[in-house]
């Protein structure tokens, strides 16, 4: 099972703007993830079609299951 991490900024004038990493590890922090987006928000590294981000909304790690279908 692999777990993404799904950080959600919001964008000014509106909207939002999702950066999701992949095979984040299974203890992370609030602190840790918060502190990434922070620096995220900061460097203006993204430059989202949309807008500016303005703020940090959400955080979750999303769980996926993948059952191949044809192999």
């Amino acid at each position: 099972m692999s777990k993404v991490l799904k950080m959600t900024f919001n964008l000014l004038p509106k909207g939002t703007f999702i950066v999701a990493v992949d095979g984040v590890k299974a203890d992370v922090t609030e602190t840790e993830v918060r502190t990434v987006m922070e620096s995220i928000k900061a460097s203006g590294v993204f430059k989202p079609k949309a807008g500016e981000i303005d703020s940090i909304a959400t955080a979750e790690i999303v769980e996926q299951t993948t059952t191949p279908v044809i192999a």
